[in-house]
């Protein structure tokens, strides 16, 4: 009878531990990290620092080297001076980052894809409170932003304006990817009530910042330069959190956005000379003023329409009437037009330049 009754005993404990294997499991797991949890963080870690810029400057250095007349030459060059442009905001942030002093793991240039959606994270700081997403702008001219939150780009000569031109909002542009990441966090169980902020930042030490008082409260307060980053994660910090992450999770955490981290890959085929023979290149027709702004303005129509922006964010006529007038060919020239920096620039600053010059495209027939 004892016999029996053992048997019905451990039949019993064996169905609790099948029945419940979830909830046990998980009930020696968090044992195991209460016991193994450390605190120690005390400084900032760089955990990871993207090399595809170099990697990517290395390339088209060697293609700028190479003598295949196939290789459109001018295009190389004009991308590896953006690429060189916007590699060095991202550096001077990164320098504050590691030289402010605070407890803080440092993610650099992690681009993820999750479930088809896509978003390029900058910077991800990761902290004992909260994750930060940190966009970094780095424009020429200063930034003028609205009582309704709508950001300008202000050129300047002279203590004058010379341009004030409308551009897509980069507070948008984060807190989208601050939702792809926190979808891909907490559908794959790292997180459940960690915060994630977002900020934006402008890596231009001569950039000038003006936010409208009446301007929305998070612009307010999530718009800084990059000399301002150590007093914005000072500020966070010492505020109430429903988390006090261990090291052991702050770094499970970084290793899961890593393992959705997709690499950016070189295609040289994007600077191969299209539809041209090698040594006979056919005479390129001019374009007459008026063809010239009409092939811009059915571009700018059009690509409006294809990003879902306003026509005048792409460019505005003041800086049409400027790329008529200046009739830039390079990349160095473009940057000389009031209304366009590094970021457009390498948006779509080739079409621009193939519009101006004769290059047939099929934005003419739109």
């Amino acid at each position: 009878m004892k016999s029996l009754c053992d048997n019905h005993m451990q039949t019993g404990i064996l169905k609790l531990v099948i029945t419940e294997s979830g909830s046990i499991m998980s009930f020696f797991k968090n044992a195991y990290l209460a016991l193994t949890d450390k605190w120690e963080l005390k400084e900032p870690k760089l955990y990871f620092a993207s090399k595809d810029t170099p990697s990517l400057l290395a390339e088209l250095t060697q293609l700028a080297s190479s003598d295949d007349p196939s290789i459109d030459q001018k295009k190389v060059e004009e991308h590896r001076k953006l690429f060189t442009i916007g590699d060095s905001g991202e550096k001077s942030v990164l320098f504050e980052l590691e030289h402010s002093l605070l407890p803080l793991v440092i993610l650099h240039d992690v681009p993820i894809a999750y479930k088809g959606l896509k978003a390029q994270l900058d910077f991800v700081i990761l902290t004992r409170k909260f994750i930060l997403v940190l966009e970094v702008k780095k424009l020429f001219g200063n930034i003028h932003i609205t009582d309704k939150g709508e950001f300008q780009r202000v050129i300047t000569r002279n203590n004058r304006i010379i341009s004030k031109e409308g551009m897509y909002s980069p507070i948008n542009q984060v807190e989208r990817h601050v939702a792809i990441l926190e979808k891909l966090l907490k559908e794959t169980e790292l997180i459940q009530s960690t915060p994630i902020y977002h900020a934006v930042t402008f890596a231009n030490p001569k950039t000038i910042i003006d936010i409208a008082k009446k301007a929305p409260a998070d612009i307010q307060q999530n718009v800084i330069r990059h000399d301002q980053i150590k007093q914005y994660l000072k500020a966070k910090l010492s505020l109430n959190s429903p988390v006090n992450l261990p090291d052991q999770k702050i770094y499970m955490i970084a290793d899961k956005i890593l393992e959705y981290r997709k690499s950016h890959v070189f295609d040289p085929t994007v600077y191969r000379l299209q539809d041209v023979a090698p040594q006979q290149q056919e005479p390129v027709q001019l374009k007459s003023r008026e063809d010239q702004r009409t092939s811009l303005t059915a571009f700018r129509l059009h690509y409006s329409r294809q990003t879902n922006r306003k026509a005048y964010h792409i460019f505005n006529n003041q800086t049409l009437d400027s790329l008529l007038e200046m009739q830039p060919r390079d990349t160095d020239q473009l940057l000389e037009v009031p209304g366009l920096g590094p970021k457009k620039i390498e948006e779509f600053g080739q079409t621009l330049l193939d519009l101006l010059h004769g290059k047939e495209t099929f934005y003419e027939n739109q």
